[in-house]
């Protein structure tokens, strides 16, 4: 089951608006900051190997360094009957982050699937879940990646999990659909350029957010490029069972798979001014 990941770019507008707060910190402030975060990093030597899953100790204040690489996905998985509450990354822009779940009603286990578009970059997550909060510095590469990672538990956590869990809601077979307003949508855009397995179905907004239907059994997830009067622009946006949710309005923007001669590319674009928004929030047209 996808959920919506909650996602910010509040941060980097407040440095922006506020001169004060893009002051760099002293020099003292700023070493004790990269010597803790030293300290507490795990890496991938400090994991048990299990087959090619990382297990981790689980310390809370601990920093677990997952290293990724593009065209792989890495799963990070929970405890069993842990449930996710949340995951926020720090680049999602450049970063494929979503979550699934398997097993059965009584017995499910919560994955974060993680996957970059290129790689020399990093970025972190933050995991809230009811039993703890996992902090992960994620690295990628075009060397070997991570295929799955996990932790083990002190006995007296693993025993405090273990008691018997609320009744759990019914299990979803597959991931829910957002939910539409047929009356409020504006359905004029328009899908242009190449036609891979992937190419989208359709493309709506609702007036604030933009919705692009993918087929049915999607393999493979393009990542989003939304295309400004100045090139590429940074946007939030997750994938929620066969939609592609962005959380905002745009003019012009790409699916892109591949590199070189073998590269696919898909174009959708808006067919009415953004600007044509009635004072409701929604479409007019």
């Amino acid at each position: 089951m996808t959920r919506p990941l909650l996602l910010s770019a509040c941060i980097a507008t407040l440095m922006l608006a506020s001169p004060a707060l893009a002051q760099p910190l002293p020099k003292e402030a700023a070493a004790t900051i990269s010597a803790s975060n030293e300290a507490a990093t795990r890496g991938p030597s400090d994991a048990s190997l299990v087959g090619a899953l990382h297990e981790f100790a689980y310390e809370r204040g601990a920093l677990y360094a997952v290293q990724a690489s593009p065209q792989r996905i890495t799963d990070i998985a929970l405890e069993p009957g842990e449930t996710l509450l949340s995951v926020s990354a720090g680049d999602t822009t450049r970063w494929i982050v979503g979550d699934a779940q398997s097993g059965i009603a009584g017995n499910i286990q919560s994955h974060i699937l993680v996957k970059p578009n290129a790689a020399n970059l990093a970025t972190n997550l933050v995991i809230m879940t009811d039993r703890r909060v996992y902090h992960v510095d994620l690295k990628s590469t075009s060397g070997a990646a991570m295929a799955a990672v996990a932790w083990r538990y002190p006995i007296g956590m693993t025993q405090l999990s273990s008691l018997p869990p609320a009744p759990p809601p019914p299990a979803a077979t597959a991931p829910q659909p957002p939910t539409f307003t047929p009356e409020t949508l504006n359905l004029r855009y328009r899908i242009d350029g190449d036609k891979p397995d992937w190419r989208p179905l359709s493309a709506f907004d609702d007036g604030k957010q933009v919705y692009i239907e993918m087929p049915d059994n999607l393999i493979e997830a393009p990542p989003l490029h939304v295309i400004g009067d100045e090139g590429l622009e940074a946007v939030n946006y997750r994938i929620r069972g066969k939609y592609y949710i962005v959380d905002r309005l745009f003019k012009k923007a790409e699916l892109r798979l591949g590199s070189g001669w073998t590269q696919k590319k898909v174009t959708i674009i808006r067919q009415t001014p953004i600007s044509a928004v009635n004072d409701n929030g929604g479409p007019n047209g």
